[in-house]
């Protein structure tokens, strides 16, 4: 597994990592095996088989992309380095193994959902429908959108577009 070059401070890493994993895997019952005594599912299955899946984007920069070198990189995976170190710690296993899957837009909902994957770490907007199927994180980057106009249009305001063609 490739290591990030960026990484938080050690408290903010700590704590997003904290509300990530916990928001990344979902808590449920406890397992039946004795290895996950006490996890969720997803993180007893990740004991059990000492592997984390993480899915991820080919082309969905800077989030989630392909170096020359054809491996996973991009912020979103950076993120997921950390929380593979605190899953690690949770179910006290250091040297674990990550197998990246890639997912697309179309199938990293599904993935998720029929546990071919445990993570997926790219820039999937959260919201109301896809909360009903999987657990977010909470927010790493917010996105806004702007009108732009020429400075001589004489347009400030949204309402000065009434009547126009956009």
């Amino acid at each position: 597994m490739h290591r990030a070059r960026w990484r938080p401070i050690r408290a903010e890493r700590r704590l997003l990592s904290a509300c990530l994993l916990a928001a990344s895997l979902l808590t449920g019952p406890a397992s039946a095996q004795p290895a996950g005594e006490g996890l969720s599912p997803t993180l007893a299955n990740i004991k059990a088989t000492h592997t984390v899946r993480i899915g991820y984007r080919e082309s969905s920069p800077p989030f989630s992309f392909l170096d020359h070198s054809n491996r996973p990189i991009g912020y979103s995976l950076e993120l997921c380095d950390a929380i593979v170190d605190e899953i690690g710690a949770e179910v006290d296993d250091a040297g674990l193994k990550v197998d990246y899957i890639k997912v697309t837009s179309d199938d990293r909902i599904p993935a998720l959902v029929d546990k071919k994957i445990d993570l997926e770490c790219g820039s999937t907007t959260a919201n109301a429908e896809r909360g009903k199927q999987v657990a977010f994180s909470p927010l790493m980057f917010v996105a806004g959108t702007k009108l732009m106009v020429p400075k001589a249009s004489g347009v400030n305001q949204v309402a000065d577009l009434k009547g126009k063609t956009v």
